[in-house]
């Protein structure tokens, strides 16, 4: 599976963020999540330190169960990145049972546009956040009998048969250079109420000034980026408590994110621009 992106490994191992310095790639972790009650597997993604929209050469994960359990899993979908696309397009080899008390089904992508690419280029519109949880694939579950496990895998069997975690970015990290961690969240499904958000913007959507209502104790000054659907930085600003306002007038009609560096987090929430 690793040979596909070989013939890659020319593009840099640097990208550009548009505002004139290079930026490394990101370590990227995995994780997945059983949704019990909808009857489906969640797998996101997370980019450490860096936002990334270029392209995922490569993508492999193994989700394992019990043999015991009848269940299967089928092919995934993308409500993130949907079909037809061709920068993370979800191939899934047959289940496997290698006969050591697991099933395992392989998940393969192969991207050949980059994820920030419009749609109609066969890209996503998208942008891996750095150090946020992305959703890239659910997959549904099929005759679960209730009480099923399921991780992604990082056995001897899927190492010794290359399934095991890797990602390759622009063609680069065939020694797991930007294979990060694998995470799984419990089964368990509980139901809590949604936090309120940490950040408002009004009017959202907007065709110009966006008052943002910062939380409670924010001390000023505050950096704010904004980042277009690609992940580019297209503004950086600097506000204060007394006038947490950003003038987008500049910006071209379209969805945006808004990302305000707070004392001990950063918070990012969207923001739509509609020209009149």
């Amino acid at each position: 599976m690793r040979a596909i992106f070989c013939s890659l490994l020319a593009i840099p191992l640097f990208l550009s963020t548009g505002t004139g310095y290079a930026q490394p790639f990101p370590i990227v972790d995995i994780s997945v999540q059983h949704d019990e009650g909808a009857g489906m597997l969640h797998v996101s993604l997370r980019a450490n330190d860096y936002d990334f929209a270029q392209l995922i050469s490569n993508l492999v994960f193994t989700i394992r169960w019990q043999e015991s359990s009848a269940a299967t899993l089928s092919f995934g979908s993308s409500a993130w990145c949907p079909a037809p696309n061709q920068a993370l397009p979800l191939s899934p080899s047959a289940m496997v049972v290698p006969g050591n008390g697991y099933r395992y089904r392989t998940y393969n992508a192969i991207g050949f546009t980059m994820l920030g690419d419009l749609v109609d280029d066969g890209g996503c519109e998208q942008s891996l956040l750095a150090d946020t949880w992305i959703q890239v694939y659910s997959i549904p579950i099929n005759n679960d009998p209730g009480g099923t496990t399921y991780e992604i895998a990082d056995d001897q069997f899927t190492h010794d048969d290359n399934r095991a975690f890797f990602i390759s970015l622009n063609g680069q990290g065939s020694n797991n250079e930007y294979t990060g961690s694998i995470f799984t969240i419990p089964t368990a499904v509980v139901e809590e109420p949604l936090p309120a958000p940490a950040l408002l913007l009004m009017p959202n959507p907007t065709d110009g000034p966006v008052r943002m209502s910062l939380p409670a104790g924010t001390v000023g000054p505050v950096d704010v980026e904004v980042l277009d659907a690609a992940g580019r930085i297209t503004m950086r600003r600097v506000i204060y408590n007394n006038s947490p306002t950003i003038d987008l007038s500049d910006l071209e009609s379209g969805n945006y994110l808004i990302r305000v560096f707070l004392a001990d987090e950063v918070v990012t929430t969207p923001v739509v621009v509609q020209r009149p």
